[in-house]
Protein backbone atom coordinates (compact mmCIF):
# COMPACT_ATOMS: atom_id res chain seq x y z
CA UNK A 1 0.00 0.00 0.00
CA UNK A 2 1.26 3.49 -0.92
CA UNK A 3 0.23 6.58 1.05
CA UNK A 4 1.01 10.25 0.57
CA UNK A 5 2.56 12.33 3.34
CA UNK A 6 -0.89 13.10 4.76
CA UNK A 7 -1.59 9.40 5.14
CA UNK A 8 -4.09 9.16 2.25
CA UNK A 9 -3.94 5.91 0.33
CA UNK A 10 -3.01 6.48 -3.30
CA UNK A 11 -2.22 2.96 -4.51
CA UNK A 12 -2.64 -0.66 -3.53
CA UNK A 13 -0.87 -3.69 -4.96
CA UNK A 14 -0.91 -7.36 -4.08
CA UNK A 15 2.33 -9.29 -4.12
CA UNK A 16 3.28 -12.93 -4.21
CA UNK A 17 3.83 -15.11 -1.13
CA UNK A 18 6.67 -17.26 -2.40
CA UNK A 19 9.54 -18.32 -0.19
CA UNK A 20 12.50 -15.95 -0.55
CA UNK A 21 12.49 -12.46 -2.11
CA UNK A 22 9.19 -11.23 -3.52
CA UNK A 23 8.97 -8.14 -5.72
CA UNK A 24 6.08 -5.79 -6.37
CA UNK A 25 6.32 -3.13 -9.06
CA UNK A 26 4.46 0.18 -8.99
CA UNK A 27 4.00 2.31 -12.12
CA UNK A 28 3.58 5.53 -10.06
CA UNK A 29 -0.11 5.62 -10.93
CA UNK A 30 -2.91 5.85 -8.43
CA UNK A 31 -5.22 2.90 -8.07
CA UNK A 32 -8.60 4.58 -7.97
CA UNK A 33 -11.49 3.45 -5.81
CA UNK A 34 -14.41 2.22 -7.87
CA UNK A 35 -17.23 2.94 -5.44
CA UNK A 36 -20.59 1.42 -6.23
CA UNK A 37 -23.52 3.22 -4.61
CA UNK A 38 -25.74 0.33 -5.69
CA UNK A 39 -23.71 -2.46 -4.12
CA UNK A 40 -22.21 -0.54 -1.22
CA UNK A 41 -18.84 -1.99 -2.08
CA UNK A 42 -15.67 -0.48 -3.45
CA UNK A 43 -12.72 -2.04 -5.20
CA UNK A 44 -9.44 -0.59 -6.36
CA UNK A 45 -8.41 -0.57 -9.98
CA UNK A 46 -5.42 0.70 -11.94
CA UNK A 47 -5.54 3.45 -14.51
CA UNK A 48 -5.43 6.50 -12.28
CA UNK A 49 -3.27 9.60 -12.53
CA UNK A 50 0.49 9.52 -12.20
CA UNK A 51 1.27 10.82 -8.73
CA UNK A 52 3.10 14.10 -8.22
CA UNK A 53 6.69 14.32 -7.03
CA UNK A 54 6.92 14.32 -3.25
CA UNK A 55 7.21 12.20 -0.12
CA UNK A 56 5.33 8.92 0.18
CA UNK A 57 5.11 5.94 2.49
CA UNK A 58 4.95 2.28 1.61
CA UNK A 59 3.23 -0.20 3.93
CA UNK A 60 3.81 -3.90 3.52
CA UNK A 61 1.34 -6.20 5.26
CA UNK A 62 1.47 -9.94 5.62
CA UNK A 63 -0.95 -11.63 8.01
CA UNK A 64 -0.39 -9.84 11.35
CA UNK A 65 2.93 -8.26 10.36
CA UNK A 66 3.36 -4.76 8.95
CA UNK A 67 6.41 -2.78 7.89
CA UNK A 68 6.46 0.91 6.92
CA UNK A 69 9.09 2.98 5.17
CA UNK A 70 9.28 6.39 3.50
CA UNK A 71 10.58 7.33 0.07
CA UNK A 72 10.60 10.31 -2.29
CA UNK A 73 9.48 10.54 -5.90
CA UNK A 74 11.53 12.99 -7.98
CA UNK A 75 11.25 14.29 -11.51
CA UNK A 76 13.65 13.05 -14.20
CA UNK A 77 16.68 15.37 -13.97
CA UNK A 78 17.29 14.96 -17.70
CA UNK A 79 13.98 16.66 -18.52
CA UNK A 80 13.09 20.30 -17.86
CA UNK A 81 9.78 19.98 -16.01
CA UNK A 82 7.65 22.84 -14.73
CA UNK A 83 6.19 21.64 -11.43
CA UNK A 84 3.34 24.14 -11.66
CA UNK A 85 2.30 22.67 -15.02
CA UNK A 86 2.63 19.18 -13.62
CA UNK A 87 0.40 20.01 -10.66
CA UNK A 88 -2.17 21.77 -12.86
CA UNK A 89 -2.31 18.73 -15.18
CA UNK A 90 -2.77 16.44 -12.20
CA UNK A 91 -5.68 18.46 -10.81
CA UNK A 92 -7.31 18.68 -14.23
CA UNK A 93 -6.84 14.94 -14.72
CA UNK A 94 -8.54 14.21 -11.40
CA UNK A 95 -11.53 16.29 -12.49
CA UNK A 96 -11.65 14.55 -15.85
CA UNK A 97 -11.71 11.13 -14.19
CA UNK A 98 -15.06 12.03 -12.61
CA UNK A 99 -16.61 11.88 -16.08
CA UNK A 100 -15.54 8.27 -16.62
CA UNK A 101 -16.73 7.35 -13.13
CA UNK A 102 -20.14 8.87 -13.88
CA UNK A 103 -20.45 6.96 -17.17
CA UNK A 104 -19.49 3.71 -15.43
CA UNK A 105 -22.14 4.26 -12.75
CA UNK A 106 -24.76 5.02 -15.40
CA UNK A 107 -23.94 1.87 -17.37
CA UNK A 108 -24.02 -0.26 -14.22
CA UNK A 109 -27.37 1.19 -13.18
CA UNK A 110 -28.89 0.54 -16.60
CA UNK A 111 -27.67 -3.07 -16.70
CA UNK A 112 -28.82 -3.78 -13.16
CA UNK A 113 -32.28 -2.36 -13.84
CA UNK A 114 -32.63 -4.30 -17.09
CA UNK A 115 -31.89 -7.55 -15.26
CA UNK A 116 -34.37 -6.70 -12.50
CA UNK A 117 -37.10 -5.95 -15.06
CA UNK A 118 -36.55 -9.33 -16.75
CA UNK A 119 -37.11 -11.15 -13.46
CA UNK A 120 -40.14 -9.00 -12.63
CA UNK A 121 -41.70 -9.73 -16.03
CA UNK A 122 -41.18 -13.47 -15.56
CA UNK A 123 -42.87 -13.33 -12.15
CA UNK A 124 -45.77 -11.29 -13.48
CA UNK A 125 -46.28 -13.69 -16.39
CA UNK A 126 -46.69 -16.62 -14.03
CA UNK A 127 -48.91 -14.73 -11.57
CA UNK A 128 -52.67 -14.29 -11.31
CA UNK A 129 -52.42 -10.56 -10.64
CA UNK A 130 -55.48 -8.67 -11.89
CA UNK A 131 -53.26 -5.84 -13.14
CA UNK A 132 -51.09 -8.25 -15.09
CA UNK A 133 -51.53 -6.61 -18.51
CA UNK A 134 -50.92 -3.11 -17.18
CA UNK A 135 -47.80 -4.17 -15.30
CA UNK A 136 -46.35 -5.96 -18.33
CA UNK A 137 -47.09 -2.99 -20.58
CA UNK A 138 -45.36 -0.60 -18.17
CA UNK A 139 -42.38 -2.94 -17.88
CA UNK A 140 -42.03 -3.03 -21.67
CA UNK A 141 -42.10 0.77 -21.83
CA UNK A 142 -39.37 0.96 -19.21
CA UNK A 143 -37.28 -1.52 -21.18
CA UNK A 144 -37.60 0.65 -24.29
CA UNK A 145 -36.48 3.75 -22.42
CA UNK A 146 -33.57 1.89 -20.86
CA UNK A 147 -32.54 0.73 -24.32
CA UNK A 148 -32.63 4.32 -25.57
CA UNK A 149 -30.39 5.46 -22.71
CA UNK A 150 -28.04 2.55 -23.32
CA UNK A 151 -27.82 3.39 -27.03
CA UNK A 152 -26.73 6.94 -26.23
CA UNK A 153 -23.83 5.59 -24.18
CA UNK A 154 -22.90 2.63 -26.39
CA UNK A 155 -24.72 2.37 -29.74
CA UNK A 156 -25.34 -1.12 -31.08
CA UNK A 157 -22.90 -1.78 -33.97
CA UNK A 158 -24.37 -2.05 -37.44
CA UNK A 159 -24.83 -5.61 -38.69
CA UNK A 160 -22.97 -4.74 -41.87
CA UNK A 161 -20.01 -2.50 -42.49
CA UNK A 162 -17.54 -1.02 -40.04
CA UNK A 163 -19.00 -0.18 -36.62
CA UNK A 164 -18.48 3.45 -35.60
CA UNK A 165 -18.16 3.07 -31.83
CA UNK A 166 -16.83 6.63 -31.49
CA UNK A 167 -20.42 7.87 -31.82
CA UNK A 168 -21.25 6.62 -28.33
CA UNK A 169 -21.01 8.97 -25.39
CA UNK A 170 -18.91 6.44 -23.44
CA UNK A 171 -16.19 6.47 -26.10
CA UNK A 172 -16.35 10.24 -26.45
CA UNK A 173 -15.87 10.66 -22.71
CA UNK A 174 -13.00 8.16 -22.68
CA UNK A 175 -11.26 9.93 -25.55
CA UNK A 176 -11.65 13.38 -23.98
CA UNK A 177 -10.47 12.20 -20.57
CA UNK A 178 -7.36 10.54 -21.97
CA UNK A 179 -6.63 13.72 -23.88
CA UNK A 180 -6.39 15.45 -20.50
CA UNK A 181 -4.67 12.65 -18.58
CA UNK A 182 -2.16 12.00 -21.35
CA UNK A 183 -0.63 15.49 -21.26
CA UNK A 184 2.16 14.35 -18.95
CA UNK A 185 4.49 17.21 -18.05
CA UNK A 186 3.48 19.33 -21.06
CA UNK A 187 0.67 21.92 -20.79
CA UNK A 188 -2.74 20.56 -21.75
CA UNK A 189 -3.53 21.69 -25.27
CA UNK A 190 -6.41 24.03 -26.00
CA UNK A 191 -7.89 21.39 -28.32
CA UNK A 192 -7.96 18.85 -25.46
CA UNK A 193 -9.55 21.37 -23.11
CA UNK A 194 -12.26 22.27 -25.65
CA UNK A 195 -12.95 18.58 -26.33
CA UNK A 196 -13.25 17.92 -22.61
CA UNK A 197 -15.66 20.82 -22.01
CA UNK A 198 -17.84 19.75 -24.95
CA UNK A 199 -18.13 16.16 -23.77
CA UNK A 200 -18.79 17.29 -20.21
CA UNK A 201 -21.73 19.33 -21.54
CA UNK A 202 -22.98 16.29 -23.47
CA UNK A 203 -22.75 14.12 -20.36
CA UNK A 204 -24.73 16.63 -18.31
CA UNK A 205 -27.38 16.73 -21.05
CA UNK A 206 -27.55 12.93 -20.91
CA UNK A 207 -28.01 13.04 -17.13
CA UNK A 208 -30.96 15.40 -17.63
CA UNK A 209 -32.70 12.47 -19.36
CA UNK A 210 -31.18 9.75 -17.23
CA UNK A 211 -32.05 11.03 -13.74
CA UNK A 212 -35.76 11.76 -14.34
CA UNK A 213 -36.18 8.24 -15.71
CA UNK A 214 -34.97 6.68 -12.46
CA UNK A 215 -36.54 9.29 -10.20
CA UNK A 216 -39.94 9.32 -11.89
CA UNK A 217 -40.56 6.42 -14.30
CA UNK A 218 -38.95 3.73 -12.16
CA UNK A 219 -40.46 5.04 -8.92
CA UNK A 220 -43.93 5.19 -10.51
CA UNK A 221 -43.56 1.60 -11.63
CA UNK A 222 -42.50 0.61 -8.13
CA UNK A 223 -45.75 2.10 -6.83
CA UNK A 224 -47.68 -0.10 -9.26
CA UNK A 225 -45.82 -3.09 -7.86
CA UNK A 226 -46.27 -2.06 -4.24
CA UNK A 227 -49.21 -4.42 -3.78
CA UNK A 228 -47.26 -7.38 -5.13
CA UNK A 229 -44.08 -9.30 -4.31
CA UNK A 230 -42.43 -8.58 -7.62
CA UNK A 231 -40.38 -5.47 -6.97
CA UNK A 232 -36.62 -5.93 -7.24
CA UNK A 233 -36.06 -2.31 -8.21
CA UNK A 234 -33.88 -0.13 -6.03
CA UNK A 235 -34.23 3.54 -5.16
CA UNK A 236 -31.42 5.56 -6.70
CA UNK A 237 -29.97 8.92 -5.87
CA UNK A 238 -29.50 11.53 -8.58
CA UNK A 239 -26.41 10.78 -10.63
CA UNK A 240 -24.08 13.70 -11.24
CA UNK A 241 -20.48 14.40 -12.04
CA UNK A 242 -18.70 14.71 -8.72
CA UNK A 243 -16.41 17.69 -8.50
CA UNK A 244 -12.95 17.14 -7.05
CA UNK A 245 -12.39 19.18 -3.90
CA UNK A 246 -9.95 22.02 -4.25
CA UNK A 247 -6.50 21.18 -2.97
Amino acid sequence: MIEDKEGKQVAEMKGTEEKGINRVYWDFRETTADDSEESGRSRYRRGGMEVLPGEYKVKIKYEDQEETDSFEIKTDPRIDIDLDVLKENYMMGKKAQKLTETVTQANNRIEETQKALKVIQQNIQSSENENKKELLKEAEELEKKLKELSEILDPTPAKQGIADRSAGLSRQVMSAVWGIMGAGYRPITQASQVKYEKVKTKLNEFLEKFNPFFQEDINNFKKLLSGSDFSLLKTYELLKIKEEKEA
